[in-house]
């Protein structure tokens, strides 16, 4: 082996001579580290070897991890629904280029826990959370799953043999009715306010539910807001059903108005789409396009009210404690929020601060045994 200089980065490298067959295979690391350069150049003998075995058996070689990788996105993240889709896509495609880049495309057959491993803290030195790794593991886990269980390219799981990284779990931020006014009042454009107040007066899902509304899901005389789920129209639950939430009337009053100005105006189905063309002719939004997304403008309102670190999802927690803090029935406040366990209702509860200060100023009422 010998110390190489590849652009401004040394590498080892190593030319292993193959005397059954004549061929000459090239090793390469990135490590500065000889011992383990040594090691690795090892394993990889080892492979060469097995290699060697299989053809002198008259077997073919495995698939790689890009094809199996490449199948998998082929054949089973189809099947899931779009906000899936979009996010197997996203973690699969960068993992396909690490195992192509660090590993060599190895056989699928011979990626160890190791290897996996050395992905997750390449992963992690990319300044994301330990939530966003093990999301990462949790997809690459069920790749392997189904190239063990449904297409039998491998007998183990190397993913099981991984563990996942402590989280700490953020604590949601409740906000005060002073805060929640302030924080509408500083939205950029009609939209983002509408948008701010539908989170505060539903407690619904912000991209998966609120910016998914068609003006067909409205229903003004019945004072009800449909959030459906139907896959083929690219709109979902979290628990797969349909609910109905009814409307407040500042909701009913924010709807009708933005419905004047909007509706018939652009010609949009969607509630919230775009007032004017933006980007290039091919990659760009349309005027009446759908918004997918407000998590910038979100989080700029937030700044500006003084709220740093505010989350769409707070006000959904902000609601179910509201709601749950003014004596409404925890299974219905359920019901409108579409939590499939009423467990889950209940860790959505928090008390704000003036909850806490009327423990000191409002005095406990006696029972007749006091």
């Amino acid at each position: 082996m010998s110390l190489r200089e590849r652009g401004k980065k040394k590498i080892w490298h190593a030319r292993i001579y193959d005397r059954f067959s004549g061929e000459v295979h090239e090793f390469s690391t990135k490590t500065t580290n000889k011992t383990l350069a040594k090691q690795l150049e090892a394993q990889f003998r080892r492979e060469l070897a097995q290699d060697r075995e299989r053809a002198i058996m008259g077997l073919k070689g495995g698939k790689t991890i890009s094809e199996v990788i490449d199948r998998y996105l082929l054949e089973v993240t189809p099947r899931k629904k779009p906000s899936t889709q979009r996010r197997e896509r996203q973690i699969l495609h960068e993992a396909r280029r690490y195992f192509v880049d660090e590993h060599r495309d190895p056989d699928v057959g011979k990626v160890k826990a190791d290897h996996v491993n050395a992905y997750l803290v390449w992963k992690l030195g990319t300044a994301v959370s330990p939530r966003t790794v093990n999301l990462c593991r949790a997809v690459l886990h069920h790749v392997f799953r189904v190239a063990v269980r449904t297409w039998e390219l491998v007998d183990a799981n190397p993913v099981d043999r991984t563990e996942w990284l402590p989280e700490s779990p953020r604590e949601a931020r409740i906000l005060t009715e002073v805060e929640t006014e302030a924080l509408i009042d500083e939205a950029s454009d009609p939209m983002l306010k509408l948008f701010i107040l539908l989170l505060i007066e539903t407690g619904a899902r912000s991209e998966s539910e609120i910016l998914k509304l068609e003006w067909a899901d409205i229903a003004f005389t019945e004072g009800f807001i449909e959030i459906r789920s139907d896959e083929k129209r690219g709109k979902g639950t979290k628990t797969g059903t349909s609910r109905s939430i009814p409307m407040s009337a500042r909701a009913r009053a924010a709807l009708r108005e933005h419905a004047a100005d909007y509706q018939f105006k652009l010609g949009s189905p969607w509630v919230f789409c775009h007032l004017a063309p933006r980007g290039s002719k091919r990659g760009g939004v349309q005027r009446g396009d759908r918004i997918e997304k407000m998590y910038r403008g979100f989080v700029a309102a937030s700044k500006r009210a003084g709220l740093n670190g505010v989350r769409p999802h707070d006000l959904r927690h902000t609601f179910v404690t509201r709601k749950l803090a003014e004596g409404h029935s925890p299974a219905l406040v359920q019901k409108v929020v579409g939590h499939k366990h009423l467990s889950t209702t209940m860790k959505y509860t928090h008390l704000v601060r003036e909850d806490l200060r009327s423990v000191m100023e409002t005095p406990p009422r006696l029972t007749a045994a006091g």
